[in-house]
């Protein structure tokens, strides 16, 4: 299987038009709640918005009275569903994602979830990306600036009850904690406050990776000086930079509800940076070989394998080829969630089946989530601030079934940023005058409908419920 390259199209599934419809209906319904005004289609056309989409070239942009017409071709898609016809793509040819229909065809009753079946929940935002206006503000909420005291927590709030409520809950930690005394930095070469290891597991997260195209700027010593700070915090499970050998070759799993997890993460760049040749195991590589190795490893030792991956184009709303083969390949491995970040902005969500080398199916399915966008930066473009969080749930019956992933949601964030005041917010908690005020999203004809119509554009054909 190693090397093995499946380059796949992105076909339309049938039903795709009727969960745009869904998406743009329930969109411009949150839309209308948070503003207090009808949703219309023939309101001003955002111009950065047309550009933000002229950027996924490859996917179809669909009008409002294109997705209310379509919502027809739902209605006969569900008559279909109650007759058992809900397959709607073939196993066979070249599609080789499923749809949520596929997967939750012959849900458990009600009782029988209650009684027997076992739970455990799992959340995830994408890059917590510490530009130096971040840490700026960060000084700021600690007291006295120049103090060397930072404080993030008040910048997460507006996810607290999500990371509250789930038993798993991931983050990217996008730049290097590399120590202090290098030397704080920001963009383009990173090295972010030690103190936020500390003030992210407080909070609640309790899985993160490391492996990302940032990892590499402070060298060797700034990983060496990462992993340290991690290991105060055993609680916190964290991959994609390593020690030594010894610490790469132990695979991170934690034990949930009696069901067991496995932890990896890889990057497939490292913005020019080369991993070093005496420290070969210090960075998770992307790479068919090695992850073909450790993910056989992992699924020895769990009954969930859970993979992160930076990877993507950035700036671009579309999966590129890379992630695509990476996407399948882990598919085809068994790999059953893949937490995806890099290009800064959202990608969609899809269902990948896998294939042995020979091309037959296993029966396996993996959920892709392709990117969560940026969770706290402070990029200034309008489409890097409308992110998201994941949530789903891994469900058992009994003590050793097949854990099977039910409810898969998103709920789409903010990253507002305004004049030093940096904070994450959830998008039906997001009002008019912040989205106004906003320093890059304000600058859109209709602030607080560009949100909406991003969201609904990227993450609505991917047929998972919105938290709108």
């Amino acid at each position: 299987m190693s090397g093995q390259h499946f380059s796949q199209p992105n076909p339309e599934p049938r039903g795709k038009a009727s969960r745009n419809a869904r998406a743009a209906n329930a969109g411009a319904g949150a839309y209308a709640r948070a503003t207090g005004r009808p949703y219309s289609e023939n309101r001003p056309a955002s111009s950065t918005t047309e550009r933000t989409f002229e950027v996924c070239a490859s996917r179809k942009k669909t009008t409002r009275r294109e997705f209310l017409a379509a919502s027809g071709a739902f209605v006969v898609l569900a008559a279909l569903a109650g007759l058992g016809t809900t397959r709607l793509l073939s196993n066979t040819g070249d599609h080789r994602f499923a749809t949520l229909a596929q997967v939750h065809e012959a849900e458990p009753t009600p009782e029988l979830r209650e009684e027997q079946y076992r739970r455990v929940t799992l959340s995830a935002v994408g890059d917590h990306l510490m530009n130096m206006p971040v840490v700026e503000a960060a000084d700021y909420n600690a007291g006295e600036a120049g103090d060397g005291w930072y404080d993030f927590t008040p910048m997460y709030q507006g996810v607290a009850d999500i990371v509250a409520s789930h038993d798993l809950n991931f983050i990217d930690i996008e730049t290097i904690l590399g120590g202090d005394y290098l030397g704080l930095s920001g963009y383009p070469v990173f090295n972010s406050p030690s103190c936020i290891a500390e003030q992210v597991v407080g909070f609640g997260w309790n899985l993160c990776t490391t492996a990302t195209n940032h990892c590499l700027d402070m060298g060797l010593e700034g990983i060496y000086n990462s992993c340290a700070t991690w290991a105060q915090f055993p609680q916190m499970l964290m991959t994609g930079t390593f020690s030594s050998q010894e610490d790469r070759d132990r695979i991170r799993t934690c034990e949930r509800q009696g069901i067991t997890f496995a932890f990896l993460s890889y990057s497939d760049y490292f913005n020019g940076y080369v991993v070093p040749s005496d420290a070969p195991w210090s960075v998770a590589e992307a790479g068919d070989d090695i992850m073909t190795h450790e993910v056989t490893r992992a699924k020895e030792l769990a009954d969930v394998v859970i993979v992160a991956m930076s990877w993507g184009s950035e700036n671009d709303f579309s999966p590129n080829e890379t992630q695509r083969h990476y996407a399948q390949l882990l598919a085809n491995l068994g790999v059953d969630l893949i937490l995806g970040f890099g290009p800064h902005v959202i990608q969609p969500i899809e269902w990948y089946w896998g294939y042995e080398e020979a091309g037959n199916p296993t029966g396996s399915q993996t959920l892709v989530v392709f990117s969560m966008g940026n969770f706290l930066s402070n990029q200034p473009y309008s489409y890097a601030n409308v992110e998201g969080c994941f949530t789903c749930a891994f469900e058992r019956l009994g003590t050793s079934g097949p854990v099977s992933i039910i409810n898969p949601m998103w709920t789409p964030l903010i990253n507002h940023i305004s004049y030093g005041w940096h904070q994450v917010f959830k998008l039906k908690d997001y009002t008019y005058d912040l989205a106004a005020s906003h320093e890059s999203i304000g600058l859109e004809s209709d602030p607080l409908g560009y949100c909406y119509d991003l969201t609904a554009q990227i993450i609505g054909p991917s047929g998972i419920a919105i938290d709108w």
